[in-house]
């Protein structure tokens, strides 16, 4: 057998297991419920889960589409920096150098340097000799690489049944590399309804069904990044768009209200 049918039994009675089974999976997960969904039968009323790795089949999800050209604006612009090493005569903190070499090399008024950013920042600024790579978005030093390093931006349509990514180079306003996956959170309804209704239900589900959706996101950045010898730590821009239920659901936001008449969102804008 494929093992591509597991299915977790969660109460009600089904047939023995097969010898196929017994074969394909383990005891601990014989000893969990874990069956083979073509070897078993029902035997009264059940209730089950389906694993999202149950459901998820090689998509055909149509990523390319009609390219036009067009000069690139990104968000997030590189600068080189040249940084003077420390020394007793010159003891500023090293996020004071980046933002003050940005100022005087590139007459750039930086205020802040991001916080996951300024976790590494020391020991980064060490390894490359004191030059690097700025990434600035409006006035916030968002990323730091060696010089030279490749600018690259995300975008994914996170669709209710597929998530469609995307791997661009922002310098070049080029594309990539372009994948489909299914959207984990099948496994909960193929339809947002479905999905809602169960967050309802059990609002502590809204952050399970946010994790299936990171994992997946995480997932397929990983692939993208992959078939182009690229890391995830380039992507310096990401933009996510989907439908007002995907939205919140991926966000944690309130979904109640949006199945309730007006129909309101809890935000319309882009955050």
């Amino acid at each position: 057998t494929c093992s591509r049918c597991k299915i977790q039994i969660i109460d009600g009675e089904v047939s023995p297991p097969t010898p196929n089974e017994e074969q394909a999976l383990s005891p601990q997960e014989m000893e969990a419920g874990y069956r083979l969904a073509c070897e078993t039968y029902p035997a009264s009323d059940c209730k089950l889960h389906v694993p999202p790795e149950s459901l998820t089949t090689p998509q055909r999800t149509q990523v390319e589409g009609l390219e036009v050209t067009i000069p690139p604006d990104p968000p997030v612009h590189a600068y080189h920096v040249q940084l003077p090493s420390p020394s007793w005569s010159d003891l500023r903190a090293d996020a004071q150098r980046v933002l003050e070499a940005l100022q005087h090399q590139h007459q750039l008024s930086c205020l802040t340097i991001d916080i996951d950013l300024l976790r590494d920042l020391s020991p980064l600024l060490r390894s490359w000799g004191w030059q690097a790579q700025a990434s600035v978005r409006g006035d916030e030093v968002v990323a730091l690489g060696p010089w030279p390093s490749r600018q690259l931006g995300l975008a994914v349509d996170l669709g209710t049944t597929k998530i469609a990514g995307y791997l661009m180079d922002l310098d070049r306003g080029q594309m990539l590399a372009a994948q489909g996956i299914m959207n984990p959170q099948v496994s909960y309804g193929e339809d947002i309804l479905s999905r809602i209704a169960r967050v309802m239900e059990a609002p502590t589900e809204a952050a399970q069904l946010q994790a299936l959706t990171m994992e997946a996101l995480n997932r397929l950045v990983a692939e993208l990044c992959a078939g182009v010898d690229a890391e995830p730590g380039e992507i310096v821009e990401a933009v996510v768009v989907g439908n007002t239920a995907m939205h919140h659901l991926l966000l944690r936001l309130p979904v109640r209200q949006l199945a309730l008449s007006p129909f309101l969102p809890a935000v319309s804008e882009a955050l």
